[in-house]
């Protein structure tokens, strides 16, 4: 009976897709044509952007995936509830998102990488939309802010492909994208871990958590 409800809910909810199309259209409904063209603009995936770039192209800087030599007792200590604060680099933050997140749900292929500059968190994806042939590039860059439910990331400059999203849009598209990726069983712990942390920072370009305040 359970999963004949949860079934049923999961047909009912609208797609990511739908959620990102109807809001952008909204947001972009006098400038439908040209938003598609930027929506859809190749995005250059690169390790460091080439000194004679031109302005016009968009770069996605992938964040490195090498984690520390122990990120696994951090994440250990974490899940079980043993840590009172630590510290992870980027490397450990993408080798995370590989093991506890769900890479395709609801019919979106969606790979997370983290990169973190000048203390603020760079979040790139490709995501694959069977309504779409070719693959749409989703970058936001922002920091951690306090929230009712726990610790939240609050965009402060996003794009899709290179159409610059609002602020407001952006959060409500992360929000839905990850609410589905992070649904699986496997991501439960370390969401409740995520959500448990009293502070969250960054300093020296590491992101800091803490659970002992």
């Amino acid at each position: 009976m359970t999963s004949t409800t949860n079934t049923k809910k999961r047909e009912s909810a609208p797609s990511i897709f739908s959620i990102i199309l109807s809001a952008i259209m909204a947001c972009f409904s006098g400038l439908s044509v040209a938003s598609a063209e930027l929506l859809l603009k190749k995005v250059e995936i690169v390790d460091f952007i080439p000194a004679n770039a031109s302005p016009m192209q968009q770069f996605l800087v992938r964040g490195r995936t090498d984690a520390t030599n122990d990120w696994q007792e951090k994440i250990y200590q974490m899940v079980k509830g043993q840590a009172e604060m630590l510290t992870f680099t980027e490397g450990d933050l993408n080798v995370l998102m590989r093991q506890s997140v769900d890479s395709k749900s609801d019919g979106v292929k969606a790979t997370p990488n983290l990169r973190i500059v000048d203390n603020r968190m760079q979040l790139g994806m490709i995501i694959h939309f069977p309504q779409i042939p070719h693959p749409v590039c989703m970058q936001s860059t922002g920091v951690f802010q306090s929230t009712p439910e726990g610790y939240s990331f609050v965009p402060q400059r996003t794009y899709m492909g290179s159409l610059p999203l609002p602020s407001w849009l952006a959060k409500k598209l992360l929000q839905s994208i990850f609410s589905r990726i992070t649904a699986s069983e496997q991501s439960a712990p370390m969401v409740k871990a995520w959500k448990s942390a009293k502070y969250i920072s960054f300093k020296d370009n590491k992101l800091l958590m803490d659970w002992s305040l």
